[in-house]
This record gives C-alpha cells, structure tokens and sequence, in this order.
C-alpha cells in the first residue's frame, strides 16, 4: 500500500506537459483517500490477526499446561507403588520379611 500512496500523491503533485493531470485532480484526491484509508484498515486487520493468534496460541498453551499438571499427579500416585512393586517382585532368597509367616 505505501508504493501505491506514494505514486498517487506524485501524480496528483506532478505538473507535466506531457502528462496533464489538472483534470483528474480531484479523482486523484479520492484515489489517495481511499488508499490511506485502506492503509488503515489493512493495518488495523493485521493486529486483529496477530491478537487473535496470540489468543490461540495462550491457549493451547494453557491446554498444555493442564495435561501435563494431569500426568504429574499420575505420576505422584503411581511412581511409589512402582517402586515398591519393583523392590518386591524381585526374586531372591536373602530378604528378611521372607522368614515371617504371612510374607
């Protein structure tokens, strides 16, 4: 949009012979409000999008967050009882709660 602003107030300020211009004067003045105004619009469009996309990617980012406070408390749970299953399911002869009767 910049390139196209700036050809359009050259042409609406530009005086040449071989390019009379005086007629579309006032056109010109319509062309170059309607490209600052688009000008606008594009760039109030794009930080529509980046905040948009910065919505999106904060939540993922707390959906994320979530599964893995999930799989933590899983893990709380579940990684003595592994230790315990592992120290017990070993097999050898030599352990000292082996002698009593209900072991």
């Amino acid at each position: 949009m910049d390139e196209e602003l700036a050809i359009l107030e050259f042409l609406r300020a530009s005086h040449l012979e071989v390019l009379p211009l005086t007629r579309l004067a006032d056109s010109l003045e319509v062309a170059v409000q309607v490209t600052r105004a688009t000008e606008r619009d594009v760039d109030r469009l794009d930080r529509r999008a980046l905040d948009l996309h910065r919505r999106h990617e904060f939540s993922e980012q707390d959906q994320l967050n979530r599964r893995i406070g999930l799989l933590t408390v899983v893990s709380v749970v579940f990684m003595p009882l592994t230790l315990i299953a592992g120290i017990y399911g070993m097999s050898f002869d030599r352990m000292p709660e082996l002698q009593y009767r209900y072991s």
